[in-house]
C-alpha cells in the first residue's frame, strides 16, 4: 500500500494540468506547454517561468517575468560565516551572497536593506545602531516596527507592553481581555471584546468560553459531561457533542453507523477499503491492486495515465511518456 502511496504522490507531483503526455527525462512542461529540457549545470539549473524557461542560478521568475539578478548577488565561494540559505546550497554551485533578494511584482528588490508592500518597494530605516535588531513588517504600502507597533486594519498603532494585539481597528491587553470573531481573517467584522477572569477563558466564534467545562463545535459552546470518563473521550462531530464509540464513525460532521471494522469515511458515508474506494466522494469499487481514483473517475495505474489537474484519464501508447501537459 505504501508503494501505491509513493506513486500516486510522485504522479501528483509532475502532472503538468493534463491532456498530452510529454517525457519528463527529456522536456519540460511550462504553462501547458511542452519545451525540451537542458542539461544543468553548475551555472545553469532551468525551471518555468510562465511558458519558457529561465536558469535559477542567475534569475529571477517574477509574475511570469524573468528578472536578471545583479552580479554582486553572487560569489564563486562560499563565505563560512554566511547563514543558511547562502552557505548551504548544492556544493560546486555558486552561492548567493548577502545580501538576499526576492520579487515584489514583476522586479527584484534586496530583502535586507528594503521591505516590498503591494508591490511597492520602501527602504528599510538604518537601525545599525540598535542593540536588537529591528523587524519591518507592511501595513498597506507603509512599514511598521513589529516590535513597538501594530497593523490594525490598515492602521498604524504604538503598543505600550507586549501583550497587546490588534482586536479589529485597536489595540487591547490579551492578558486581561480576550477578542472573540466569527471570521479570525475579517477586515470588516466587528469583533467581540470580554473580560479575561482567567486562562481558562477563550473564544467559540464571537462567543466566550470556558475551555475547562465547555467545549466548542463550529462556534456553538457546548457544556462537558460531568462524568470525568465522557469528558475525556468527548470530541466535536459537526457541530454536536460525540463520544466516539467504536461502532460509530464521524464523517464530515455527521454520525454514521459502522457496518464493518474496515469501515472509513467517504463524505457522509462508510464503505470497506478492502473492496471499495472513495473517488471525489462517490463509492466505486475496486476492480484490483492497481486501481485509484482520477478525480471522480477509476483508472488502471500501469496501462493508463491521470491527469490529476482535469481529472481526465489517458492511455499509455508510449512507456517513455506517461506525464501530462495540457
Amino acid at each position: 500500500m505504501l508503494s501505491y502511496v509513493l506513486i500516486i504522490a510522485v504522479f501528483a507531483f509532475l502532472t503538468c494540468n493534463g491532456q498530452e503526455l510529454f517525457n519528463i527525462n527529456t522536456e519540460m512542461c511550462c504553462s501547458q506547454t511542452i519545451i525540451p529540457k537542458t542539461n544543468d549545470t553548475a551555472d545553469s539549473i532551468s525551471a518555468c517561468c510562465g511558458q519558457k524557461a529561465f536558469n535559477i542560478q542567475k534569475e529571477l521568475c517574477c509574475q511570469n517575468k524573468t528578472v536578471t539578478l545583479p552580479e554582486e548577488a553572487f560569489e564563486t565561494t562560499v563565505n563560512p560565516t554566511m547563514m543558511m540559505g547562502s552557505a548551504h546550497r548544492r556544493p560546486g554551485f555558486p552561492a548567493l551572497n548577502l545580501p538576499h533578494y526576492a520579487c515584489c511584482g514583476d522586479t527584484y528588490f534586496n530583502y535586507d536593506t528594503q521591505i516590498c508592500c503591494n508591490d511597492k518597494i520602501i527602504k528599510k530605516p538604518d537601525t545599525q545602531d540598535e542593540i536588537m535588531p529591528t523587524f519591518w513588517s507592511c501595513c498597506g504600502d507603509q512599514i511598521y516596527n513589529v516590535s513597538s507597533q501594530d497593523c490594525c486594519r490598515g492602521k498604524i498603532l504604538d503598543k505600550s507592553s507586549f501583550s497587546q494585539s490588534c482586536c479589529g481597528s485597536e489595540l487591547i491587553d490579551n492578558m486581561k481581555n480576550v477578542c472573540c470573531f466569527e471570521d479570525f481573517f475579517s477586515q470588516t467584522e466587528e469583533p467581540s471584546i470580554f473580560p479575561r477572569e482567567n486562562m481558562d477563558v477563550g473564544c467559540c466564534g464571537k462567543n466566550k468560553i470556558d475551555y475547562k467545562n465547555q467545549m466548542c463545535c463550529m462556534n456553538n459552546v457546548i457544556e462537558l459531561p460531568v462524568d470525568p470518563a465522557q469528558r475525556f473521550s468527548a470530541i466535536c462531530c459537526g457541530d454536536q457533542l460525540w463520544m466516539a464509540p467504536t461502532d460509530e464513525l464521524c464523517c464530515n460532521g455527521k454520525v454514521v453507523k459502522k457496518t464493518s471494522s474496515n469501515d472509513i469515511c467517504c463524505d457522509t458515508a462508510v464503505y470497506s477499503y478492502e473492496t471499495h474506494m472513495c473517488c471525489d466522494g462517490n463509492i466505486l469499487p475496486r476492480t484490483t491492486n492497481s486501481t485509484f481514483c482520477c478525480g471522480e473517475t477509476p483508472y488502471e495505474e500501469g496501462t493508463e495515465s491521470c491527469c490529476y489537474n482535469s481529472g481526465k484519464v489517458i492511455s499509455v501508447t508510449d512507456p517513455t511518456k506517461r506525464f501530462c501537459c495540457e
